[in-house]
């Protein structure tokens, strides 16, 4: 007797956590027009790694901003010191339901407070990225991941030399 069996394999999908003050590190402080260079140097090195859902987390300052800089991402809104972090960790809080809804995981952050998230996702079988400023990744977050990309957002800007 023949039996029909299907196999299930996970989408091609990638979840991005951005945390856009670590992302932007000083530049934070500076107009969006300035965040450029930053910006086109974190989609760069996030492209080949689509299609992705993207989830930036930010406080209230910089609510506004980034939306107009990620229109198609989902936002998650912190308070108080690790506010956004602490929001983007609870957008992702089911590894196993992550695991089956997505093969890799990014984090755009070099903060320590997303590895033992990150090592979990390892464990959960997902391939974890982290693309960041290389002067703010976290040792045990670089640690964690299967690969790191360092952000050169200066290789982006018009004034570089």
């Amino acid at each position: 007797m023949k039996t029909n069996t299907v196999t299930v394999s996970r989408p091609h999908r990638t979840i991005t956590l951005v945390d856009l003050e670590n992302l932007l590190a000083e530049a934070r402080t500076q107009p969006t027009r300035a965040w450029k260079p930053i910006l086109d140097a974190f989609r760069m090195a996030l492209a080949p790694y689509g299609p992705n859902l993207l989830v930036v987390g930010t406080g209230p300052s910089l609510l506004f901003s980034a939306r107009l800089v990620f229109p198609e991402a989902r936002l998650v809104l912190g308070r108080g010191v690790d506010g956004a972090d602490l929001a983007l960790l609870n957008a992702c809080k089911d590894v196993r339901h992550m695991s089956q809804r997505f093969d890799r995981f990014i984090v755009a952050s070099g903060d320590g407070i997303f590895a033992e998230r990150a090592a979990s996702m390892v464990a959960a079988g997902l391939e974890v990225g982290v693309i960041s400023q290389p002067q703010c990744l976290a040792r045990r977050l670089r640690k964690a991941a299967c690969w790191t990309t360092p952000l050169h957002p200066r290789a982006f800007s018009r004034t570089a030399a």
